[in-house]
């Protein structure tokens, strides 16, 4: 009987938490250029893995509606590196493979 409650105790707190977390997205590879930058939309967490001399790109679309909200953004760098994180409106080509135009934002580090 303890054993089944001790069970039923670990599946309940396994699925708060797994229903309660936020949605992650972990980077894929090669994305290094806006071009094959890893898309994403809405509040999540992205997380990946930075070697030595990568960059990493993610494309983050969000409808007219939700531009007019205030987003917060946290930056979580590899320890005594430079992490810097560009925010900037890309404009494709019509084949969606190369930058025809960009507009800069801000940066932070």
């Amino acid at each position: 009987m303890k054993k089944i409650f001790l069970s039923l105790i670990f599946l309940l707190l396994f699925a708060q938490n797994t229903w309660a977390s936020h949605p992650t997205l972990y980077e894929v590879e090669p994305n290094d250029t806006p071009a094959e930058a890893t898309l994403f939309s809405g509040s999540i967490i992205l997380t990946g893995m930075i070697t030595e001399g990568d960059q990493d790109a993610f494309m983050w679309k969000i409808d007219a509606e939700d531009s007019q909200y205030r987003w917060s953004m946290k930056l979580i760098g590899i320890p005594n590196a430079l992490t810097r994180i560009d925010i900037m409106k890309v404009q494709f080509t019509e084949n969606g493979k190369e930058v025809e135009d960009y507009q800069k934002f801000f940066y932070f580090w």
